[in-house]
């Protein structure tokens, strides 16, 4: 018995992007010479809270019901158990997990891979 999770998620945030930070700058400037190397460490101590807050929400992934069709197809579920066969022996997938079980051809996808469809 071999089992595939056949799914596809969206980020719920986009990924991280460049950003001009020239604010921080100012701000550190502000702080004066005298205190250079305070004003390194917050600089790198701001920039480092940014880059982790950013790097959190790009983590964030949820189920893409846009696509499901698509994703849930025949010929993308059969593509998807090809792909896993080299890892079972050559055997097809017996059973497929999906996000949507009522979207796209899953249940036709499954009976093709038991051979009950030609």
């Amino acid at each position: 018995m071999f089992i595939i999770n056949h799914n596809l998620d969206v980020q719920v945030f986009p990924p991280p992007r460049p950003r001009n930070l020239g604010w921080l700058d100012s701000f550190t400037s502000a702080i004066g010479a005298e205190v250079d190397h305070a004003k390194d460490t917050i600089t790198s101590a701001i920039q480092e809270g940014i880059n982790r807050g950013e790097a959190a929400l790009s983590s964030i992934l949820v189920p893409d019901f846009i696509h499901a069709p698509e994703t849930n197809s025949v010929g993308s579920i059969v593509a998807d158990s090809n792909g896993c066969a080299p890892f079972s022996g050559g055997k097809a997938t017996n059973f497929v997990m999906l996000d949507f079980v009522d979207v796209g051809e899953g249940l036709k996808a499954v009976d093709y891979l038991n051979g009950l469809l030609s």
